[in-house]
This record gives structure tokens, C-alpha cells and sequence, in this order.
């Protein structure tokens, strides 16, 4: 069970920055045509799956793997002879702690977000930045 929840969140990590990307880019491109109900729910819930998501690797960095990072490799960036650099994500035992810190305060951010914005023109526009920005820190 233990090694099934590393493997999982070693091949789904990428996840955690990729929805607020998602949910930047739909807000900002669709946003307009959408309801603010939608574009609320969208944008809270892309970074409310990063945050349950960084919860399971919080989880397995402290407990499973017991401060073994783990790493999502998603590619080679460049490779120039026998050199080759990756593009991936790595988690280790204090980076798990900031995203997770950041995914959960974020939430919560985007959960007031919604009576605070009310009625104001830009509401898709800051749904968009707001996403964006999560994404901006995780990365």
C-alpha cells in the first residue's frame, strides 16, 4: 500500500503545479463567456486537487519514504554529447512542507476570493492571476 502511494504520487506529481496552470488558462481564455459560479468553481477547485494532492506527498515523504525525495522526471530539457539535463520535479522532505503551505493557504485565498471579488468587473481576469500566481510558486 505504502510503496502503491509513492508510486502514485511519483508519477501524478506534476499534477500539483500543472492544475492552477489549467485553471489560469481556461479563466483567462474562456473566462469571460463562462459564469462566475464556474469560474470560481474552477478555479478553486484546480488548486483544492493540488492541495489534496500535496497532502499525499507530504505524506510520502515523511512517512514512506521517510526523507528519500522523490522524483517525477517528465524529460530531457537538452542533451549536448553525453550530457543531458532532465526537466522534472523533485520533492524532498522541505518542499514537500512549502507546497503543501502554499497549496492550502491558497485554497483558502481562492475560497474568500469569492465574497471578496463580488460584483467586480475583472472577476474571470482574477481568478486567472490568482491560479496563475499558485502556479508561479509552486514551480
Amino acid at each position: 500500500m505504502s510503496q502503491a502511494l509513492a508510486n502514485f504520487i511519483q508519477t501524478y506529481l506534476w499534477l500539483i503545479p500543472a492544475l492552477p496552470l489549467l485553471g489560469a488558462i481556461i479563466n483567462g481564455l474562456f473566462g469571460r463567456r463562462l459564469s462566475r459560479e464556474i469560474v470560481s468553481a474552477l478555479g478553486i477547485s484546480t488548486v483544492a486537487i493540488s492541495s489534496i494532492l500535496s497532502v499525499i506527498a507530504f505524506f510520502v515523504i515523511s512517512k514512506v519514504t521517510r526523507g528519500t525525495p522523490i522524483t517525477a522526471d517528465l524529460g530531457t530539457w537538452f542533451a549536448i554529447d553525453r550530457y543531458t539535463v532532465s526537466f522534472a520535479f523533485m520533492v524532498d522532505p522541505l518542499s514537500s512542507v512549502m507546497i503543501l503551505l502554499v497549496t492550502i493557504v491558497s485554497t483558502l485565498i481562492h475560497i474568500y476570493s469569492v465574497g471578496y471579488m463580488h460584483g467586480d468587473p475583472g472577476y474571470h481576469r482574477f481568478f486567472a492571476y490568482l491560479n496563475l500566481f499558485v502556479f508561479a510558486m509552486l514551480v
